[in-house]
């Protein structure tokens, strides 16, 4: 009876082992979160988040000229392979903690764990982009 029950111990272990190593980071899921650069002239941001198998990249750009202000909004769906996050129109990889987007070079600081709405990115009364 007591090696049953060690066994049984052993196996709940073993298994409660296993399930615990499977959870965690899916490869991609280091890019989820809102990403930001920002200069005096505009704020640029890419907000990505997980859309079942596969990510939404939401790109808004903020600018300001002579008193106008714009926003432009671009969005794209993207892959997570090999430690790069492949968009349609962008690429991109995670280095000391920033955003680089392969295309034009430009590296983003994380703003947040979470992807941001508009509303919670235009802090400077910016036109909703629609």
């Amino acid at each position: 009876m007591k090696y049953i029950k060690l066994l049984l111990i052993g196996l709940i272990t073993i298994l409660s082992i296993t399930l615990i190593s499977g959870c965690g980071l899916q490869t991609g899921d280091e890019f989820i979160g809102t990403w930001s650069i920002k200069t005096n002239m505009s704020d640029s941001y890419y907000v990505i988040e997980k859309v079942d198998n596969d990510y939404k990249v939401t790109y808004y750009h903020m600018t300001e000229t002579s008193g106008t202000k714009k926003t432009t909004k671009k969005e794209e769906s993207a892959k997570a392979i090999n430690q790069t996050l492949q968009g349609s129109r962008h690429n991109f990889i995670i280095a000391n903690n920033k955003l680089i987007d392969q295309n034009n070079k430009t590296e983003y600081i994380k703003e947040s764990d979470k992807p941001m709405s508009f509303n919670e990115l235009n802090t400077n009364g910016y036109p909703d982009p629609k």
